[in-house]
């Protein structure tokens, strides 16, 4: 059975929004073509798992902690990759704009969430963008958020 291609994958962009319990959470995310993970148990931010098929795939996971709003970029992957991932956060409030650019390397086990890092946020609204490449695997995922 012939493999599809990344041209003829459609790519896919949601964002989910709650809010509960004084806390605003949302999830960016984005995939390819075929079963996802299991939803991180360790995710202190709200988490919604999106059923689709995809071997590659991101999210931003978004929420408040200690008055900052805090985004966190994810990996999912179906089978051992390794790649680069680019993540750009730009936005603010009160007369204040913040433009951050970060990324590198990864390397990414079957069905393990890969956590990124953080990105700590004052007040404002921002718009993140996360690019993901693993060989001729690529995923984009955005969020748009505010504190």
């Amino acid at each position: 059975m012939p493999v599809p291609s990344l041209s003829s994958s459609v790519i896919a962009v949601a964002a989910l929004a709650i809010a509960a319990a004084g806390a605003v959470g949302a999830v960016g995310f984005a995939q390819a073509d075929a079963p996802l993970p299991p939803a991180r148990p360790d995710l202190s931010a709200p988490s919604f798992q999106l059923a689709s098929a995809a071997p590659l795939s991101c999210e931003i996971a978004v929420a408040r902690r200690g008055g900052m709003l805090v985004l966190e970029p994810v990996i999912h992957a179906s089978d051992r990759v390794e790649g680069t991932w680019g993540l750009r956060v730009s936005g603010g409030g009160g007369g204040n704009r913040s433009d951050i650019g970060q990324g590198g390397a990864f390397e990414a086990r079957a069905n393990v969430p890969v956590s990124l890092g953080a990105v700590s946020l004052g007040s404002g609204t921002y718009r993140a963008t996360m690019e993901v490449q693993a060989g001729r695997r690529s995923a984009t995922c955005a969020v748009t958020a505010s504190r």
